[in-house]
């Protein structure tokens, strides 16, 4: 198999070529809207990636095992929700400076209210700034490459395997920061058209991104193992 660029095309309407796709679409865009149950849709999008890595023309699944779909969906919420524990403690401990800051300032003196004023300030400046980094460092080079590796191996402790994980996209730096910028672009112009379609359509749209993501996931997991294999 060559190892050739990453076709973005084709991810934004291969879901198009299969000829029940519209019905997936609406059973994903329905599924999408209904909390916890909405977790189906991630595993949904797991198995994209897998059928898109092992090199199946139409990759469109197929909405049976609606259980193992829901499990597989859950683990990666459960992953996402460990990631993001630093940033929940850093934002209670904010907090708590911010309501210090806050009665520290309601007592004070005009100087003294500045002060904890200007401090307060700061806190929440480096604060979204963290947020900022860590949402770009840790879930985009670290986190995304774990879901590759989990949906070929369904083992939960690789999106752990930090180092491993950071390695799969540096293997590759220019074309995984592109395959980012894609999807980034692709939710942007997901959100307009759903909002258009006087905002029901955001729902389906959002799904249609799941399934580009899932796309570009599965082609650059295949091109990393052919550079492995290499």
């Amino acid at each position: 198999m060559e190892n050739k660029g990453m076709d973005i095309g084709r991810s934004f309407g291969y879901m198009f070529h299969d000829k029940d796709w519209l019905v997936r679409i609406l059973i994903g865009g329905l599924l999408s809207i209904v909390p916890i149950l909405n977790f189906v849709v991630y595993g949904y999008m797991l198995q994209v990636l897998r059928n898109v890595a092992g090199g199946q023309e139409l990759p469109l699944p197929t909405w049976d095992g609606f259980g193992e779909k829901f499990m597989k969906g859950l683990m990666l919420a459960i992953a996402s929700f460990i990631y993001s524990l630093p940033l929940i403690i850093l934002g209670v401990i904010v907090s708590i400076v911010m309501a210090i800051a806050g009665g520290a300032a309601s007592g004070s003196s005009r100087d003294s209210a500045g002060a904890a004023g200007g401090i307060a300030g700061i806190c929440m400046l480096v604060y979204y700034c963290v947020i900022f980094l860590y949402a770009i460092i840790v879930y985009g080079f670290v986190m995304w490459p774990g879901v590759m590796r989990y949906a070929e191996t369904g083992e939960f402790g690789v999106f752990f395997k930090f180092g491993e994980n950071f390695g799969v996209a540096m293997s590759n730096l220019g074309g995984y920061i592109v395959m980012l910028l894609v999807i980034w672009l692709a939710g942007i112009v997901a959100s307009l058209v759903g909002l258009i379609a006087c905002g029901v359509g955001v729902f389906f749209t959002s799904f249609w991104v799941i399934l580009v993501s899932g796309h570009l996931f599965g082609q650059y997991w295949a091109q990393f193992k052919l550079r492995q294999a290499a």
